[in-house]
């Protein structure tokens, strides 16, 4: 999955207890990972935001 986003916040809810390669990056707010993020998992996640912070949570 990938998203991005150029002024504004953004909250992603994945399904929880499943592992994620999680790249999330905000130039101008803050990020918050609060699912399992490995590296090696197949499930991809992508976050890019130029102003905003982004939330990656379970849902």
């Amino acid at each position: 999955m990938k998203t991005s986003n150029v002024i504004g916040d953004t909250t992603i809810g994945l399904p929880p207890a499943v592992a994620y390669a999680v790249e999330a990056e905000s130039e101008k707010g803050d990020v918050s990972v609060d699912v399992i993020n490995d590296p090696r998992s197949p499930k991809t996640l992508s976050a890019h935001s130029e102003e905003g912070q982004i939330t990656v949570r379970p849902r």
